[in-house]
C-alpha cells in the first residue's frame, strides 16, 4: 500500500509533517481531514525513504532495551483507552505523544503509520518481535478475530504483571544469599591473603597448634598458587557457561534441577505457575488448545519442560488428551494433571488452568519464604564459623608463642 508524506496545518495552527499509509491520495486526504488537518502538501513516498527515516530517528532507540514494566504500562494504558471508546489508531497516537522511552516511542510511531494504512494491530506488532513477544501478538490477534480486544488486552496485561511479579520474587529471594556469599568470599580472601601471611614470619619454624598450622599452610598455598587458582576458577566458570549454553547439556541440567534439595521445588513450582498462567490467558482469549500450547512453549525457560511440551503438542494433534500428556512429564505436579483432567471433562480448561496457577503461586510463595528462612541463617552461621575458626587459630598461635616465651 502506498505511503504518503504530507505537510498540514493543525487546528491550533501548528505545522504537522508526517507520513500516512493509504490506498490513494484521495483516501489519504480524507483521513487527514477527519483528523482536522488542512493539507498543504501531500506526495507519495517509497518504502525505502520511510525506512531510512525510521532508522535514523531510532538510532538510539534500536539499542535501548524495553523493560517489562514499560511494556506492561503500555498495554495497561492501551486497554484503558480502547475500553473508553477511543479507536485503536487514536489510542496509539495518544500513547505515542506521551511516551518517553525512545524505543517504544519509535515503535509506536511505526505502529501508528501501519494501522492508519489498514494493517491490523497484531500484524503491526508482529513486525517488532524484540519488543512485543509472540504470546502478546497471538492473544491480540485472537481478540481481533473474536471482537473481544478489550477483554484480551486486560487478560494480557494481567498475565504480564503476574509473570513480572513472579520473576522479581525469585530474583529477590536470591539477592540476600548472594550478597552474603559474596561478602563471605571477600572476608575469607582478605584473611587468607592479607592478614594471615603477616603471622607467618612471626610464627614460622615453631611448634604450633594444629589449627594455627593449618591456616598458615593454607595461606601459603593460596598465595603461592594464586594465579593457578584464579585460572582454575575462570576455567570452571567457562565450563559452566558452556554447559548452560550447549542445548544437550542444558537439557540435562534443566531436567535434573527440579530434584535439587531446597531450591528444586522452587524451580518446579515456578515452571508450572508460568505454564498454567500462560495457558489460562491464551485459552481464555479463545485460542485453540494446540496453538495455546505452542505459544506457551515459547515462554517456558526450562528447556526439558519445553521439549516435553513439543512432543505433547504432536500427541494432542493425534488425539491424546492434555492431561494424559502432562501425566508423563516429570515437572508436572499431580494437582496440575488432576485439575486439567477435570477441565477437559467439564469444558472449562481456562478456568481450570487459572485455578491451578493460583494454587501453585501460593505454594511457590510459601516455598520461596521457607527457602529464604533456611538459607539465610545457614549462610550467616557458615560465615561466622569460618571467621571464628580463623580468629581461634590466630589466638591459639599467639598463646602458644607466649607460653613458649615463658
Amino acid at each position: 500500500m502506498p505511503i504518503y508524506a504530507y505537510t498540514a496545518v493543525g487546528g491550533d495552527g501548528a505545522i504537522v509533517r508526517d507520513h500516512l499509509v493509504a490506498p490513494s491520495p484521495a483516501d489519504a486526504a480524507r483521513r487527514l481531514a477527519a483528523r482536522q488537518l488542512s493539507i498543504i502538501d501531500i506526495r507519495e513516498q517509497t518504502g525505502e525513504v520511510v525506512s531510512r527515516r525510521f532508522d535514523h530517528r531510532t538510532l538510539l532507540a534500536a539499542v535501548t532495551p524495553v523493560r517489562s514494566r514499560s511494556l506492561i504500562l503500555l498495554f495497561r494504558l492501551l486497554t484503558a483507552l480502547i475500553t473508553s471508546g477511543i479507536t485503536i489508531s487514536e489510542s496509539i497516537m495518544v500513547l505515542y505523544q506521551q511516551e518517553q522511552h525512545p524505543r517504544l516511542r519509535a515503535v509506536l510511531d511505526d505502529l501508528r503509520i501501519k494501522i492508519e494504512g489498514g494493517v491490523a494491530l497484531s500484524s503491526a506488532m508482529a513486525t517488532h518481535p524484540k519488543v512485543f513477544p509472540p504470546l502478546a501478538v497471538s492473544m491480540i490477534r485472537a481478540g481481533e478475530l473474536g471482537g473481544i480486544l478489550e477483554t484480551v488486552l486486560e487478560r494480557l496485561t494481567t498475565y504480564l504483571e503476574k509473570r513480572a511479579a513472579l520473576r522479581a520474587k525469585i530474583i529477590l529471594s536470591l539477592i540476600y544469599p548472594g550478597i552474603v556469599v559474596l561478602f563471605a568470599t571477600g572476608v575469607i580472601a582478605f584473611l587468607v591473603i592479607g592478614v594471615i601471611p603477616r603471622f607467618v614470619t612471626l610464627m614460622g619454624g615453631r611448634q604450633l597448634p594444629w589449627n594455627t598450622q593449618f591456616i598458615l599452610d593454607l595461606s601459603k598455598f593460596v598465595t603461592a598458587h594464586l594465579a593457578h587458582i584464579g585460572g582454575g576458577l575462570a576455567a570452571g566458570a567457562g565450563v559452566v557457561t558452556f554447559l548452560l549454553a550447549a542445548p544437550e547439556s542444558r537439557l540435562v541440567i534443566d531436567r535434573l534441577r527440579i530434584y535439587l534439595p531446597v531450591v528444586g521445588p522452587v524451580f518446579r513450582l515456578a515452571a508450572v505457575t508460568q505454564f498454567t498462567n500462560t495457558m489460562a490467558s491464551l485459552l481464555g482469549a479463545g485460542i485453540p488448545l494446540v496453538d495455546a500450547l505452542t505459544a506457551t512453549r515459547e515462554t517456558i525457560m526450562n528447556t526439558a519442560f519445553r521439549r516435553d511440551l513439543d512432543r505433547g503438542a504432536e500427541r494432542i494433534i493425534a488425539g491424546t488428551q492434555l492431561s494424559t500428556v502432562l501425566a508423563e512429564i516429570p515437572i508436572a505436579t499431580p494437582m496440575l494433571v488432576a485439575v486439567t483432567r477435570i477441565g477437559e471433562e467439564s469444558g472449562t480448561m481456562d478456568q481450570a488452568m487459572q485455578m491451578v496457577a493460583e494454587a501453585h503461586e501460593t505454594m511457590l510463595n510459601d516455598r520461596v519464604a521457607r527457602m529464604s528462612v533456611m538459607i539465610e541463617p545457614l549462610l550467616i552461621l557458615t560465615l561466622g564459623a569460618i571467621v571464628g575458626f580463623v580468629a581461634w587459630a590466630l589466638i591459639a598461635g599467639m598463646l602458644s608463642l607466649y607460653s613458649a616465651g615463658r
